[in-house]
C-alpha cells in the first residue's frame, strides 16, 4: 500500500523538477533587471535634498524626486534666473509626464513640446548644453511648477545627449539660496567650493 503511494509521488516530483529549475533561473536573473533601476537611483540625491540649491523651492511641487525620461529638444532658451529651459517632445513611453490638457495649454503659451527641462546655473560645468534636435536621456525631479501651471524636470540629476556619455549633477555642486529671486538666482549661485557658478553662457550665432 505504501509502495503504491510513493511511486506516484516520485513521478510527480520528477515532473515538477524542470518547473522548479525554470523558476530558480528566473529569480537568479532578476537582479540584472533591477540593476538598471539601481543605476537610475544612484544619480538621485536623498529625497530630503531634492530642492537644495533651488531658489524659491516652494513654487515647485515634487511629483517624483527620481524620474527617468527621454525626448527630443524642440527649443532651448536662457532665462533671467540663469536656468536653461529646454522644451522637450517626450518619447511615447513618457507622455504621461506632460500632465493634463490644461497643463499643456499653459506650457504652450511659452513654447512647444510636452515638458520643460531646466538646467540650473550650478549644472554649467557638469551637464553639457543640448541643442535643438538633440535627443536626451535624463534622470531628474518631476515637478509641477505652481507659478506657471505646467510640469518640469527640475533639477536634473543625469543627462546623456544623443546616446553619448552620461553626465551628472545635483546638490553636491552647489546652487542658489532659497530666498533668491528670478533676478538674483544666477548671481547668488555658488559651487561646492563657494565660488560663483559658471552657469550657461548665452551663445549667439
Amino acid at each position: 500500500m505504501q509502495l503504491k503511494f510513493w511511486m506516484p509521488l516520485t513521478l510527480l516530483l520528477g515532473l515538477l523538477m524542470p518547473l522548479l529549475l525554470v523558476l530558480l533561473i528566473s529569480f537568479t536573473n532578476e537582479p540584472a533587471g533591477a540593476q538598471v533601476s539601481d543605476e537610475t537611483e544612484a544619480a538621485c540625491p536623498p529625497a530630503n535634498q531634492v530642492m537644495v540649491g533651488v531658489w524659491s523651492p516652494g513654487r515647485l511641487n515634487v511629483i517624483d524626486p527620481c524620474k527617468k525620461v527621454s525626448g527630443t529638444v524642440l527649443k532651448a532658451e536662457h532665462e533671467p534666473d540663469g536656468d536653461m529651459d529646454l522644451y522637450v517632445d517626450l518619447d511615447p513611453a513618457y507622455d504621461e509626464l506632460a500632465g493634463s490638457t490644461a497643463e499643456l495649454d499653459f506650457l504652450h503659451r511659452w513654447g512647444p513640446g510636452d515638458v520643460i527641462v531646466e538646467l540650473m546655473p550650478r549644472d554649467g560645468e557638469h551637464l553639457p548644453t543640448p541643442s535643438e534636435g538633440d535627443h536626451l536621456d535624463l534622470t531628474g525631479a518631476w515637478v509641477a511648477d505652481t507659478n506657471h501651471g505646467y510640469n518640469e524636470i527640475h533639477p536634473v540629476w543625469s543627462e546623456s545627449i544623443n546616446g553619448e556619455e552620461e553626465h551628472t549633477s545635483g546638490p553636491k555642486n552647489g546652487g542658489s539660496l532659497p530666498q533668491s529671486t528670478t533676478q538674483t538666482a544666477a548671481a547668488d549661485c555658488k559651487d561646492a567650493s563657494g565660488e560663483p557658478c559658471v552657469g550657461y553662457l548665452e551663445q549667439k550665432e
